[in-house]
């Protein structure tokens, strides 16, 4: 066997200690490529991840600090693990990772506090709620009627400020009678949605409750002098100060318990008072 390494070409043992040198040198080389975090910064961005505090050690803590630079915390920050019982905090999960997260210059985003399948055992049977906080209370603060077209405003007053059902069931919910809303009816709710120095868009909500549409116009005569210069999702007409617009060929029907919207641009100079709307 000496004989024989020694004979060997000095060729082919050159070749031998290259490829073990490569060999070796893979892991070094790839530990030497640019983390994810640097390379989304150079974009003007974030590299994040959710974490679990436990697991911050070793190689997954080396790969979290060197290649992310934003962690969420997946549990540590529910209620379920900083309040297991009631008055008892437990916060140590939650700090590690706030303390990992300032020894590699990493930010920390909050996650959800409140779920519905990791909230305490023990707040099943406890009366917490303190208040109660409506995101806007009229239509006119809502997005869904722009985002979601039909399927109304989760909010406790329409835009001409009358009560709507969701009034109705807080007063209820809170321990409240309250008259309930008329049935058998639809309305029709004018709103200004956005407004410019000679410019507005408006649009009109109609809603049945007890009642359905298989087709609608609606009706309004302007106060100020205000012109409509386009409208969607409704054929309208102006003759003067007065306003009529009818379905479109696709949403003339109105459920009971359903909506729809349709939307237009307008002008207006000195003032621009929100007519009331009758339906036709």
């Amino acid at each position: 066997m000496r004989s024989l390494r020694s004979g060997l070409p000095a060729s082919l043992l050159t070749g031998v200690v290259t490829v073990g040198s490569l060999l070796l040198a893979a892991p070094a080389s790839h530990a030497a490529d640019t983390p994810l975090r640097d390379l989304a910064a150079a974009e003007g961005k974030v590299m994040g991840t959710a974490v679990t505090g436990s697991k911050l050690t070793g190689t997954y803590g080396e790969i979290a600090g060197r290649e992310f630079n934003w962690l969420t915390p997946g549990n540590a920050m529910k209620w379920g693990s900083v309040e297991p019982s009631r008055g008892t905090y437990n916060w140590a999960e939650a700090d590690g990772i706030v303390d990992f997260a300032e020894t590699h210059g990493q930010r920390v985003r909050g996650h959800t506090l409140l779920w519905h399948q990791q909230n305490p055992g023990w707040l099943t049977s406890v009366a917490r709620c303190t208040g109660v906080t409506v995101w806007g209370f009229t239509d006119s603060d809502s997005w869904i009627p722009d985002t979601f077209p039909g399927q109304g405003a989760a909010t406790p007053y329409d835009e001409n400020h009358p009560p709507k059902p969701a009034y109705h069931a807080i007063a209820e919910a809170l321990g409240g009678t309250t008259t309930p809303p008329p049935t058998g009816a639809c309305t029709a709710v004018y709103s200004v949605t956005s407004q410019w120095s000679t410019g507005y868009t408006g649009q009109v909500r109609i809603a049945c409750s007890g009642a359905s549409l298989s087709s609608w116009k609606a009706n309004w005569t302007f106060g100020a002098g205000q012109r409509i210069t386009q409208a969607w999702n409704a054929n309208c007409t102006q003759s003067g100060t007065a306003v009529s617009c009818a379905n479109a060929p696709y949403n003339g029907s109105v459920p009971d318990g359903g909506s729809v919207t349709f939307g237009f641009n307008g002008s207006w100079s000195g003032s621009n008072p929100v007519p009331v709307v009758t339906l036709g």
